[in-house]
């Protein structure tokens, strides 16, 4: 009998686990259970090998595709810039515009002031011309050459013309901004009726005024002006009772008087440019405006 219980011993030791035996509350897997099939490992592993390989294949669509999103990606990024560069450009001219307009209203005010200075040194350039080619001359005649040299020699009224802006779009190479062809043809059009009319105000101040005042030197005792106020145009000659040239002589005046002459007439083709200019300047503005929308 004791070798029954050993043989049974020894066949419940070797029999495998096959289920599982519930413990309390402790569960046992089965050996079962924990075993994997190695035929289904080996057909998982052939199958993602082969999945693989088809996967790494290409063909020469794919290859045009992908080249194709390349260049359209591309492509999109080089008209993207290229908008962005020409709406700042435009920007860039509009400002301009802009600013040449501003430039042009600012000419306008300074030729319409000047303007009324300059057609009075005409007047008063004959009339002191005209006042020095009659000799003798007597006191009164003296006073008022004194007046009339002082309030039309002793200055000039070249304009000084807003250039901010063509100086900018000559500088920088701006006019390429200006796209449209009206516009850039008005700039450049009003940019030498200024050069014309410059030339002509460097004349009439250096070869103007400038010999007038050199010969004003030689003729005039500017001794009698100390202490001039302008609001009194006489109150000069209070300080003395007598008033006198420096030279009265006959040959100094008639050159004196033919300078001033001269001069009155260098003024008033000033004044004709400038006028030129000023009915140019109207004309400017509305194309540009309407050129450019900005009406």
């Amino acid at each position: 009998m004791t070798d029954d219980l050993e043989t049974e011993k020894n066949s419940l030791n070797n029999s495998p686990i096959t289920e599982v035996e519930d413990i309390g509350d402790i569960t046992i897997p089965t050996k079962e259970t924990e075993t994997n099939n190695p035929n289904q490992k080996i057909d998982n592993m052939e199958v993602h090998h082969h999945s693989s390989h088809d996967h790494g294949k290409k063909t020469w669509r794919t290859y045009g595709w992908e080249f194709g999103m390349l260049f359209l990606a591309v492509f999109c990024g080089f008209l993207a810039e290229y908008f962005l560069e020409h709406r700042i450009e435009k920007e860039k001219g509009t400002q301009y515009v802009l600013s040449m307009i501003e430039d042009l209203e600012s000419d306008s005010a300074k030729i319409n002031e000047d303007l009324v200075n300059l057609k009075k040194q005409v007047v008063g350039l004959d009339s002191l011309s005209l006042l020095c080619s009659n000799s003798p001359y007597n006191d009164s005649t003296i006073k008022h050459m004194y007046q009339l040299m002082y309030y039309n020699t002793a200055s000039s009224y070249q304009i000084g013309f807003t250039k901010r802006t063509i100086t900018q779009l000559k500088n920088s190479g701006g006019m390429r901004l200006i796209s449209n062809k009206a516009s850039a043809d008005a700039i450049t059009e009003y940019a030498e009726l200024i050069e014309d009319v410059e030339s002509q105000g460097e004349y009439y101040d250096e070869q103007g005024i400038g010999e007038i005042v050199n010969l004003s030197r030689k003729i005039f005792n500017f001794n009698y002006m100390r202490g001039y106020n302008l609001k009194n145009k006489s109150s000069f000659f209070l300080k003395s009772k007598v008033v006198k040239l420096v030279n009265d002589d006959e040959k100094l005046m008639a050159e004196y008087s033919n300078q001033n002459f001269i001069t009155s007439r260098v003024v008033a083709f000033y004044i004709y440019k400038l006028n030129n200019l000023q009915e140019q300047i109207p004309k400017t503005i509305a194309i540009l405006k309407k050129e450019n929308h900005l009406e």
